[in-house]
């Protein structure tokens, strides 16, 4: 089987640095805690809890900052499969 989803346990003060990822988006949710995100050009964000819902396009350079110890849960539309019922499209 396959493991469509990462859940990253960040402590305070953790940093990904910059970095870019050519070939997928990543949607990022943070589960618990304050996660501050740069993307691109675009102000800093800060994203809270469980409602903090993020896509990062393919090709846009991003990093993160865990403001507190925080849950991130990351998809890549790398990993998203299309499941379909035998016969079926």
């Amino acid at each position: 089987m396959f493991d469509p989803i990462d859940c990253a346990y960040l402590k305070k003060g953790y940093i990904m640095p910059p970095h870019v990822h050519a070939d997928h988006a990543q949607i990022l949710l943070v589960v618990q805690g304050r996660i501050l995100l740069r993307a691109a050009d675009r102000p800093p964000t800060e994203l809270r809890g469980i409602a903090a819902v993020v896509c990062v396009p393919a090709g846009v350079e991003h990093s993160y900052e865990a403001l507190e110890d925080s849950v991130l849960v990351d998809l890549r539309t790398d990993k998203v499969y299309t499941l379909a019922p035998e016969g079926g499209t």
